[in-house]
């Protein structure tokens, strides 16, 4: 069976790294999950699924999170060149005490059929970006590279592994990168999911959250929570909308 873009909404960008932007790397994870690495991810989950959108289909998401009075907004679209090869590109604006940074990237997924064993589907992702602070140009904040591995036993439960490298000039550091989730689809309707993502220099990330289908397949929205391992940091919330299926 091939995973793709609808079968659990959850196509997303994958770990994704703090923004070090003008705002600082306190922006919380709200941007830590939206300004980060674009690996270009989709609702409602940040680990991304072995699994591309069909040919001459694209999907487009848009959504909000918030936390710690800091909010950050994030477009997002991705289409199927051929059968197993994925384009993304996204763009993200923060803002914290008056002050804005932007980030915007470029994604290639590939998951060839091929690369199948028993229930798992395995697939590559190369990643850009680049930040834009206040008064300043754009400035290539980061590029990675992630194996994606995603086990579906069944049409009901589903497990998705990230692991990668990330390499971040603005920085002058490298980092290795991980993520895991679990998702559950009771009904054709929902699906609820459970993540952790790590950053060798960052606080690991902990969310869940709920896709309900207005339309099935095609048209569903969604409520995220997100919470780092810091005993100071807050809960942070978010909501995001996906449209699926577009043909071109």
């Amino acid at each position: 069976m091939v995973i793709n873009d609808k079968m659990l909404p959850a196509r997303a960008m994958q770990a994704r790294s703090v923004s070090r932007s003008g705002l600082g790397s306190g922006l919380g994870l709200a941007v830590a999950l939206t300004l980060c690495q674009p690996a270009l991810a989709g609702r409602p989950l940040t680990t991304d699924d072995a699994g591309t959108a069909e040919a001459g289909s694209c999907q487009v998401e848009a959504w909000q999170d918030r936390q710690d009075g800091e909010t950050a907004r994030t477009l997002g679209a991705a289409c199927g060149l051929i059968d197993g090869l994925e384009v993304g590109m996204e763009l993200a604006r923060a803002e914290a005490g008056g002050e804005h940074a932007r980030a915007r990237g470029l994604a290639l997924k590939w998951v060839p059929e091929a690369w199948r064993w028993h229930d798992w589907q395995f697939g590559v992702k190369l990643a850009v970006g680049q930040d834009r602070e206040p008064g300043a140009g754009w400035k290539r904040s980061d590029q990675s590279a992630l194996l994606l591995a995603s086990w579906v036993p069944n049409d009901t439960w589903a497990v998705h592994v990230n692991l990668g490298h990330a390499h971040r000039p603005l920085e002058s550091e490298n980092a290795r990168q991980a993520a895991v989730a679990v998702t559950w689809q009771p009904h054709p309707r929902w699906l609820v999911f459970g993540e952790m993502i790590a950053d060798q220099h960052d606080d690991v990330g902990r969310a869940a959250g709920v896709r309900w289908w207005l339309v099935p397949e095609v048209l569903g929205v969604d409520a995220t929570v997100q919470k780092t391992h810091r005993s100071d940091a807050r809960t942070g919330w978010g909501i995001g909308l996906g449209w699926y299926g577009i043909r071109w």
